[in-house]
């Protein structure tokens, strides 16, 4: 697995790296985040590390997975080069641009299967075609008020199951307090405790 999390990460640090140079910090869809991580020499950070190998040892299996706040992708490709189902959704729409890229040379590499490999442009999937489905949204902070957008609950009701860090979760909550209004919202949605356990820490 840690030969597998080094081989995405040096190939999304090599694409992107060409990718910055030529478009841009903005154009290539890093923005400030992503091209300081880039400067560091490296992309996948510890959270995400850990996400995947939650999904690989400790969450019960499902039919597929969904990765809520893509990003470039980095989770998404590591659950996917598991020979896993995966959709990455990503609102913004230069970084599914870059997520995109990230598909076509990784693919290329035969380090992800692009057959299995979605790309939904938005908060959550369109639709779901396989079952059960897991959402992933361990680093999904928008500091939009999603929590009372009936289109955005909608959509999260589609999942059979949540892996979430109740900290970094639709906004930033660094108090108990806050987190814990995460349970009560899910519950809103039909979710129930264990469906968005275990988390992130």
């Amino acid at each position: 697995m840690a030969q597998l999390i080094r081989k995405v990460d040096a190939a999304l640090v090599e694409l992107h790296g060409k990718r910055m140079a030529e478009l841009g910090v903005d154009g290539s869809g890093l923005f400030s985040h992503y091209a300081e991580l880039l400067r560091q020499g490296a992309i996948l950070r510890a959270d995400e590390i850990h996400a995947f190998k939650l999904v690989r040892e400790a969450v019960p299996a499902y039919g597929a997975y969904a990765v809520l706040r893509a990003g470039l992708g980095e989770l998404a490709f590591l659950i996917n080069s598991a020979g896993l189902r995966v959709t990455a959704c990503e609102p913004n729409a230069v970084r599914v641009e870059a997520l995109k890229a990230g598909l076509g040379h990784l693919a290329a590499s035969k380090m992800v299967d692009a057959k299995i490999f979605t790309i939904a442009p938005g908060f959550v999937p369109a639709r779901v075609d396989v079952r059960p489905l897991l959402g992933v949204a361990t680093d999904f902070v928008f500091d939009l008020p999603l929590e009372q957008d009936q289109a955005f609950c909608r959509g999260m009701r589609q999942f059979d199951g949540l892996l979430i860090n109740p900290r970094l979760f639709i906004r930033l909550r660094e108090q108990p307090s806050e987190q814990r209004a995460v349970t009560d919202f899910l519950q809103s949605l039909g979710f129930t405790a264990d469906s968005s356990a275990p988390h992130a820490p």
